[in-house]
């Protein structure tokens, strides 16, 4: 459970959202202070739209489609 654990110790209970803001502030925070991202990238969005897009690709035509 990662950093999540600090704040929900049981699995399968709901974070609520002040508690994933906080998480979410320190992982920008320390991209800062350590120069590197935590987290997806621009890369990984790229990667996510390029797979969504051939998703929708592939039920539009009813075949596979390479990425």
């Amino acid at each position: 459970m990662g950093e999540y654990a600090a704040f929900q110790p049981g699995a399968g209970i709901a974070m609520g959202y002040d508690d994933l803001k906080v998480i979410e502030a320190a992982n920008f925070l320390r991209s800062i202070s350590d120069g590197a991202p935590h987290g997806p990238t621009l890369d990984d969005a790229v990667h996510a739209a390029r797979a969504t897009a051939a998703m929708s690709e592939s039920f539009h035509t009813g075949t596979w489609v390479t990425l």
